[in-house]
Order: C-alpha cells, then structure tokens, then sequence
C-alpha cells in the first residue's frame, strides 16, 4: 500500500512539514532478543514509501522514529509529540502534512526526524482537531529516550478487544538500524506481532524448510540478516522447533541495497480483515502484504 510521503524535520523544538529528504542511514541497535541467521529470505521491490520509508536521516544531533498500525482492530490513527515533561512538540503529525485519513492497519509511516531527548506519543483520531483527546482513552506513550544517531520503530501490536488467547494493544519500541548493505546484498529482520501466535521459526521454504531465524517469540525481533541479492524465495513461519511451516508466502523479491522488515501480522484464525499475513516495509519504498501460497 502506497502513502502520500511525509517528511519532516526538527526546528528547534518544533517539526514542520518539508520536502523530499533522503532515507537515514544512522545505526540502531538490532531489534529483539531473536537469533539472526546468514540464510537466505525474503522480501520486496523499492519504491517510494508512503507515509512510510523516506525519512529526514540520523544527524549527531537528532534520532529519528517511524510509527507501524499493527493491532487488526484497531481503527485509523494520527499520532501527537510531546516532550517527556507535557509540553507540545508536534501534532497531530499526519493531519498537518494533509493526511486526514490516518495510518490504517496495516501500515507504517515514513521516519521522522527528533532531536535526541526522552519524548511521549499520544494515539489521537484521524483528522483530530488537536491533541487533547488519546482515541479510545488509550494512554500515553512512552516516555521512549531517542538516542542521537539512532532509529527506531513504535509498533502498535494486539488487540483493543483481544479475542480469547490474543494480546491487549500496547505500543513496542524497537532500534532498527539503517547501515547500508554491502554490494550485492540486502538486510532483512523479521517482527513477530500476531499476538495469539507461539515462538515461530522463519526461513526460506523450499524442498526443505531452513530457518533464518529461530524461536521468534511475540513481541520480538531477529537480527537484521545480510541475504544475497537480487533474491528472489518463497519463505515460510513454523511453530518453533517443528520443521514444517505452517504459512508460506510466494513470489518474494529483494533487490540489493534494500533494507526490510518484515512484520507477522494479524491473528491466527482472525476475522474477515484482520487474518493472519504478513507485512513488509521497505526503507525508503513502499508497504505491503505480502502473497500467501494456496
């Protein structure tokens, strides 16, 4: 899914809506306590990223954070800044650079550029008039320190009416690092946030299964993974530790020099809309779902 580019930048203390600026390329620690493999995986073409993957870029002075709609039931959000103190940094994000659709599941938005600090994030409704009122009196945010330099993902995960055995919504911070890949290869790490899901195992899907990353429980991440690319694989989820996948998604396609995450979403045996897929997002293109098998 495509969404209009968002791009800002700090001013002092406040962010204001500006033009193309090129993808950040500032480390962040690998998300997760998953172990990464040097397999091969999965993924995407680049493109532009809607209000998710072109970001304003890590400068010794500023971090930057990028926000994921992970939680199938929850409805269209905005997203409103503040300081760790309460003081107003930006908002509501979207509406001001002219989205009053929001970020809808499942979607992400583009990195945006904070100075380094501690900083609250307030869930508010698409098109809000400001933001005074968190949707669904969901609480607050944070505060979640951003270290200058550094990237990261707050991913909204679970459900705001948890079917039996599923996760109640809360916000994930993960460090996602932007490094760019040596020649001829591509990074991929893989989230796990299907919260009525056990620990998966991730790998390539062919005539044998071969785990990428191993034991990735809810709420986790694997390393980032180097792959040889271009790649092009089917790759497959297994309960952890049984060898056979239980879900394959087919025609995946990597190009070299691209970074993805690839994110386990929805609920296994979940409704019309929110059913159990897969997400990929592409720094600096676009996200998508990718293709189950048949």
């Amino acid at each position: 899914m495509t969404r209009t580019i968002l791009s800002l930048v700090a001013c002092g203390t406040l962010l204001v809506a500006c033009g193309d600026d090129t993808t950040g390329t500032g480390g962040g620690g690998e998300g997760g306590d998953g172990t990464g493999g040097s397999g091969q995986t999965t993924t995407t073409s680049t493109s532009s990223m809607g209000t998710g993957g072109e970001g304003g870029g890590t400068t010794a002075e500023n971090a930057q954070i990028r926000v994921a709609h992970l939680s199938p039931d929850a409805p269209a959000v905005d997203v409103c800044v503040f300081t760790a103190s309460d003081m107003l940094v930006a908002g509501p994000v979207l509406k001001g650079a002219g989205d009053t659709d929001g970020l809808a599941y499942p979607d992400a938005t583009g990195y945006v550029p904070l100075p380094a600090g501690s900083y609250k994030f307030r869930i508010v409704a698409p098109n809000a008039a400001n933001c005074d009122t968190a949707l669904a009196g969901l609480p607050d945010v944070g505060p979640l320190a951003l270290a200058a330099g550094e990237s990261y993902t707050a991913a909204a995960v679970g459900s705001l009416t948890p079917p039996e055995g599923a996760q109640a919504f809360e916000v994930i911070a993960l460090a996602d690092n932007l490094g760019a890949p040596a020649s001829g290869k591509a990074h991929l790490r893989f989230i796990h946030a299907s919260s009525n899901v056990p620990n998966v195992d991730v790998g390539v899907a062919g005539a044998t299964f071969t785990p990428v990353w191993s034991n990735i429980a809810y709420k986790s991440a694997g390393d980032y993974t180097p792959v040889d690319a271009p790649f092009t694989a089917d790759v497959g989820a297994a309960i952890a530790g049984t060898g056979t996948p239980a879900i394959v998604f087919t025609d995946i396609n990597i190009p070299a020099g691209a970074i993805v995450d690839v994110f386990a979403i929805g609920l296994l045996g979940g409704p019309a809309g929110q059913e159990l897929g897969a997400l990929a997002c592409v720094v600096g293109g676009d996200c998508f779902e990718l293709t189950q098998a048949d």
